[in-house]
């Protein structure tokens, strides 16, 4: 679910570079256009969309004169898709442009809300005035901090999306202490009660990258001769949420695989895994649901 954020987010000149016009005051002198893509950087930021250095960001220099244009920790990217989830930038990006010139970085970024669809690769992106003084608070710290991972996620969603902040925990405890108390301060809950979340935290069995709540899903079936398979998860408005296996040929045979699913890929909510084939519409579908 998406809400509307009015707050104006601020670039300070030691983290954002030295006298750096931040991205939308440049655009409302109109000095540079930009174009966004949601765009994994390489094979391993392909493990999850829901987080990574995944927001691809071109800025081209329209202008006479040199600019330096900054990306501040907390900027919001807008999806062009209603269904698909907002980006937030948690680091401190600076483009340093001739004129005419233009460049394009990728930037780390996190999912804004966890019940929204994941994007497609290359999946256009727009400037947004969308955050809050939270979120830009939180972005700035995990930058400071160098924080990244499925925790992080966690930690954003408990401002974004108003979701539990206990949830906040994974495998590396220190980090998931610190992320659990600063987003608890941010929203104003006793220390006591931190502490007890804290605690609680620390017994639950941590399986994976999504802490207790990883979803095992193992498929089998008979593959047919010359025929070409592929693996999809869908919501329960049949949408399309995470391609598990690309479209592509099998040896004939017998498919044996296990697939491991999250919150933190998915959302939260019911789901349905279907097996297509080029040979019969649907070969297997298995509904699962998962939570944060």
């Amino acid at each position: 679910m998406k809400t509307i954020f009015c707050t104006t987010i601020m670039c300070i000149n030691a983290t954002c570079g030295i006298n750096a016009i931040t991205i939308n005051e440049a655009l409302a002198k109109k000095l540079i256009s930009v174009k966004a893509n949601w765009k994994a950087a390489n094979e391993q930021e392909r493990e999850t969309d829901r987080y990574g250095k995944n927001m691809c960001v071109n800025i081209k220099n329209i202008s006479k004169a040199n600019i330096d244009v900054s990306i501040p920790s907390g900027y919001v990217f807008e999806t062009s898709v209603p269904q698909h989830q907002n980006m937030m930038i948690t680091e401190n990006i600076t483009y340093t442009l001739a004129p005419k010139q233009e460049q394009t970085k990728y930037a780390y970024s996190y999912c804004c809300e966890s019940t929204d669809a994941c994007p497609s690769e290359n999946e256009s992106y727009l400037p947004s005035k969308k955050t809050t003084t939270k979120l830009t608070l939180l972005a700035q710290h995990i930058n400071q901090k160098k924080y990244t991972g499925y925790t992080v996620q966690r930690s954003v969603w408990a401002i974004s999306n108003n979701a539990p902040v206990q949830n906040i925990y994974g495998t590396d405890s220190v980090q998931s202490n610190d992320l659990l108390y600063f987003v608890g301060e941010l929203n104003n809950i006793p220390v006591a009660d931190l502490k007890a979340m804290s605690i609680k935290n620390s017994l639950r069995k941590n399986n994976g990258d999504n802490g207790s709540y990883d979803f095992t899903l193992p498929l089998n079936f008979d593959v047919a001769k010359n025929a070409s398979y592929w693996i999809v998860v869908h919501d329960v408005n049949n949408y399309n949420c995470k391609v598990l296996m690309q479209k592509k040929k099998l040896q004939k045979g017998v498919f044996n695989q296990t697939f491991y699913l999250s919150s933190i890929d998915l959302g939260t909510g019911n789901f349905v895994v279907r097996v297509y084939s080029d040979s019969e519409q649907t070969v297997i579908e298995k509904k699962f649901k998962l939570r944060v």
